[in-house]
């Protein structure tokens, strides 16, 4: 009996094949192309495979994860060529009835894989913020991925722009008030001309990063009150810009919120970092058998 997983992303596709016990058999990268030529090429891998029972999939959204929406299974507007309105979840079910599919997105899978076995430590209530190419906020309470009127969308909780940046915003939805408008990868491009990843470590860049960050996690702390907090996502992989949002994030919080004291313990670096989407769609599978 084996397992299968699809992270889906704006460049490309991981796919993937396991046993029970997570251990991978078969792995690939799938350009993102429009659906018809990348789905054939995730069909023509899993049909190697006749011993799969669920597939989990984490997809880019946004997608509809509501199970009585009329679009539910949808890969709803997205900037991703040929995407917008594609039935995903209908697609795999033609191509194969006889599997379990489990439908979410891949912050939601990544966030699952940290909350089984990373950093997330089973914690009652967890929160995942992702920050790499788009910003993604998933919520993992009380053993179960939450889900509310839709999927968390913490990528956009508004911030407060710093005095000393006059950047516009990358987000055409916000600007430079919300959090993927100022921190997400084509915001550092456009606002210092090169990548996130060929930064140097003194780069004043990861100041403004980790103080907008840390305005998010205080806005999620007051509100939601989770026992931990895991950053995930390529821009998150820094050491040293994981103890920069520490430092602000206890700055910020004056002393009002008892994390402070035990800030090593609240917020912590991802464990899998570019590795949680595909584990997090396979643990994801592996839940339906």
């Amino acid at each position: 009996m084996l397992l299968g997983g699809i992270e889906g992303g704006h460049q490309k596709f991981i796919v993937a094949v396991s046993n029970q016990a997570f251990g991978i058999i078969a792995r690939k990268e799938i350009a993102t192309d429009v659906p018809s030529v990348t789905m054939q090429a995730i069909f023509d891998f899993f049909d190697q495979y006749p011993e799969l029972v669920a597939i989990g999939i984490g997809a880019f959204g946004p997608i509809d994860t509501r199970p009585l929406s009329y679009t539910y299974g949808q890969v709803l507007t997205t900037p991703v060529a040929g995407w917008s309105g594609y039935q995903f979840l209908a697609g795999m079910q033609k191509w194969r009835d006889d599997l379990a599919y489990y439908w979410t997105s891949n912050i939601n899978a990544a966030a699952w894989a940290e909350y089984l076995n990373g950093s997330g430590q089973r914690a009652n209530t967890m929160l995942y913020l992702n920050v790499g190419n788009d910003v993604g906020m998933s919520i993992v309470h009380n053993g179960k991925l939450y889900a509310g009127a839709g999927m968390p969308q913490g990528g956009h909780v508004l911030v407060t722009t710093r005095q000393d940046d006059s950047y516009e915003g990358y987000c055409p939805f916000h600007g430079n008030r919300c959090l993927e408008g100022l921190v997400a990868g084509p915001a550092v491009k456009a606002r210092y001309g090169i990548e996130a990843v060929d930064l140097a470590d003194d780069h004043p860049a990861w100041e403004l990063i980790a103080d907008y960050v840390s305005q998010a996690l205080i806005s999620a702390t007051v509100l939601l009150r989770p026992n931990c907090i895991v950053l995930g996502g390529g821009i998150l992989q820094r050491p040293h810009l994981v103890a920069r949002i520490k430092d602000q994030y206890q700055l910020l919080s004056n002393h009002f919120l008892e994390q402070g004291s035990i800030i090593d313990q609240y917020i912590l670096r991802g464990e899998y970092q570019e590795e949680a989407d595909i584990l997090g769609a396979l643990a994801l599978a592996k839940s339906l058998v």
